[in-house]
């Protein structure tokens, strides 16, 4: 047998007579693959993508285009700032860095692709 994802037919009748039990539609309890990577608490791109100092701090805007629009208080960029830092962008979202955090929403029509578009400033 192998690893127990992938069975031919002679490995899957090999089990069977073996004494291993199949339900009727002849699946099988397998093991489950573990797909997801391991989180890490590194930045993503600490060597390729250069910090943006912080002296003098940024702003940070958030603009969601969107077919359905958020409430005002549905909009989150924290995951998204705090990607930001993740990938190396920002050492840290700290006041002193990030000084001002703004979000909007503009709708698009049905076929157009929803998207945010995260712009930077100096503050």
């Amino acid at each position: 047998m192998n690893n127990g994802t992938t069975w031919t037919e002679e490995q899957l009748a090999s089990f069977i007579r073996a004494g291993g039990r199949v339900a009727p539609d002849r699946r099988i309890a397998v093991p489950v693959a573990n797909v997801e990577p391991s989180a890490k608490h590194e930045p993503v791109a600490k060597k390729e993508t250069p910090r943006l100092d912080s002296q003098g701090g940024y702003r940070v805007r958030f603009t969601g285009y969107r077919k359905r629009l958020a409430d005002s208080d549905g909009q989150c960029g924290k995951y998204a700032l705090d990607g930001l830092v993740h990938a190396g962008i920002f050492r840290d979202d700290r006041p002193e860095i990030v000084r001002e955090v703004s979000f909007s929403q503009v709708p698009i029509g049905k076929d157009e692709q929803e998207k945010t578009v995260i712009e930077i400033r100096r503050a």
